[in-house]
């Protein structure tokens, strides 16, 4: 049995929007310039560069806007991608420098719970004969001091999942090999 034709395309997208921190200090609790690793699921960890940088500090409260997004595309089958959405959150780690630096401080992070307001894209993908209407997610998380486990302030975040199906015709290289997904009415 071909198990790759139960699989439907996915797109993942992300924005980041602002950190704001409740501080007595007028210093920001990062150093520029600031990126952001993301885990999702079993897509390779992604990096999201810092945008826009800029700063606005009033009494008590600091926000670092990050202006950054990026989009992701996956292929899994959406009864385990429902299962492993309620299981793992999206985590947001941000880090002071580069992409490229070998060994990040990470100094927050964020895990954000995406199966709630993301389930009806997959239940639709399942039930539907269109394609279904992307759903998306948007408001503050929490950002929790990788040393100490408290939390330091909120992340802003806007996530959108959209469901390609079975739909499209397309070939592209994924860490297990070049997939094909054909049209179910293309099948021979």
């Amino acid at each position: 049995m071909d198990t790759t034709m139960s699989r439907h395309l996915f797109l993942l997208e992300l924005w980041l929007e602002s950190l704001v921190f409740q501080t007595k200090k007028s210093k920001s609790p990062l150093n520029y310039p600031l990126c952001a690793r993301v885990r999702f699921l079993e897509c390779p960890e992604f990096s999201i560069e810092q945008g826009d940088p800029g700063t606005v500090i009033t009494s008590g409260r600091i926000e670092l806007k990050f202006a950054g997004g990026r989009s992701v595309l996956f292929a899994m089958d959406p009864v385990d991608l429902l299962g492993k959405m309620e299981r793992q959150p999206l985590v947001v780690s941000f880090f002071s420098g580069k992409e490229t630096d070998i060994r990040p401080n990470v100094v927050v992070r964020s895990s954000v719970p995406l199966a709630n307001d993301l389930w009806g894209t997959v239940v639709e993908s399942l039930t539907c004969s269109t394609l279904p209407i992307s759903k998306t997610v948007s408001g503050s998380y929490p950002l929790i001091s990788n040393r100490t486990e408290v939390k330091l302030g909120e992340m802003s975040l806007y996530a959108r999942l959209v469901c390609f199906r079975e739909s499209i015709v397309t070939e592209f290289d994924l860490n297990s090999g070049v997939q094909t997904y054909i049209a179910p009415e293309e099948q021979g």
